[in-house]
């Protein structure tokens, strides 16, 4: 009878210590600008306080740059990584593995030399004559200077945008 008794204290002391020790889950948290990772801590008391720590050190919801992005080859005038033919409302772009830049509409073709690069704030911004490209990676907002494009500029995606006589925003994916 003792023995059963020392047993049933036993179990109900058991139970009752693992309902009070913490446990640790992992949340993802995703939205199409940002994806942090937190570590939640629920411990369980009378009162069923939820405690949340984030474990990120980041001061930002900003994502990881696109890896398919060499954004110091890009500033050293190596466009491999950006080559190619886009298109967007005012026209056709084609970046040129040589350094230049076309700009291609119905009255005719105008290319430039795309002359100084450099890293700048998580992107590379280039000149070419009285332009300023930005070749911004996915995750990195666009430069305060330039306006959002009336909400077309979309940060999940790669990206160039064209500041000069006006603006031009196209996306490399």
């Amino acid at each position: 009878m003792k023995k059963m008794s020392l047993l049933s204290v036993s179990l109900l002391a058991l139970l009752l210590l693992s309902a009070c020790k913490p446990t640790e889950k992992e949340s993802k948290q995703d939205s199409s600008s940002s994806q942090t990772s937190q570590i939640s801590t629920s411990q369980t008391d009378s009162t069923d306080a939820d405690v949340e720590t984030n474990s990120s050190n980041e001061t930002s919801n900003q994502e990881v740059p696109s890896a398919s992005l060499d954004l110091q080859a890009i500033a050293n005038q190596d466009f491999s990584s950006i080559a190619g033919s886009y298109e967007a409302s005012g026209g056709n772009y084609i970046i040129n593995t040589d350094g230049s830049f076309t700009y291609s509409k119905s009255d005719g073709d105008l290319t430039f030399p795309i002359t100084d690069g450099k890293v700048e704030n998580g992107m590379a911004v280039l000149s070419s004559n009285n332009f300023t490209f930005y070749v911004i990676p996915a995750g990195v907002d666009s430069p305060v200077s330039v306006p959002d494009f009336l909400g077309t500029d979309d940060n999940t995606r790669d990206r160039v945008i064209i500041d000069g006589e006006g603006m031009n925003l196209f996306f490399l994916n």
